[in-house]
């Protein structure tokens, strides 16, 4: 299952993105940011809007 998340970078979304990465039901985790950000896994996939 994938996963999907606007706004990965702020204070909310973070958290929620180190959730959705810990779960065992979603194999990807694709974000989709404005501000770069060093975080890796073999989950996430990054998707710059700008």
């Amino acid at each position: 299952m994938t996963a999907t998340l606007i706004g990965a970078t702020g204070l909310i979304g973070n958290y929620l993105l180190e959730e959705l990465l810990k779960d065992p039901f979603f194999d990807t985790v694709r974000i989709l940011i404005r501000r770069p950000m060093d975080k890796t896994d073999p989950k996430l996939e990054r998707r710059s809007l700008i």
